[in-house]
């Protein structure tokens, strides 16, 4: 079985979440520092890097035809970030009402998930309710 290691460089963040393409041929990584990470897994290089949160990442996932990438925040806030034109927010949302830090710590770690047609994002919540919002729409 062979084995890579992530360049994430000298002092590197812990990730937090990790989401593959399709086909296996790129990573998605996102760190505590708020940063999202690619990589061309056949290379095994990083092929970009971009700022998307002030706090750390919970959760990411690839949108449905692979041109965004979805990103939570522990402050709860969420993103849709174009591949095309990379750190351009495609949407947004505070989901920061369902997010509430247990034991007193800072950070919240939620999870997210995408149905088929990526038309709908279900958030987990620290609340007995959690939120579905419509992508592209006021819901």
């Amino acid at each position: 079985m062979e084995s890579h290691v992530l360049p994430l460089g000298e002092d590197p963040p812990a990730i937090t979440s990790l989401c593959f393409n399709h086909n296996g041929k790129i990573l998605a990584a996102s760190a505590v520092d708020g940063m999202i990470h690619m990589f061309d897994m056949s290379a095994g290089l990083q092929i970009t890097g971009w700022p998307a949160h002030d706090s750390s990442i919970s959760s990411i996932l690839f949108g449905p035809d692979e041109t965004s990438i979805f990103s939570l925040g522990s402050d709860g806030k969420i993103f849709e970030w174009s591949l095309q034109n990379q750190g351009q927010i495609l949407w947004s949302r505070d989901s920061s009402r369902f997010c509430y830090p247990l034991n007193d710590s800072k950070y919240c770690r939620h999870e997210m998930a995408l149905d088929a047609n990526g038309r709908r994002l279900l958030v987990t919540s620290s609340s007995f309710r959690a939120p579905i919002y419509q992508v592209n729409d006021s819901w």
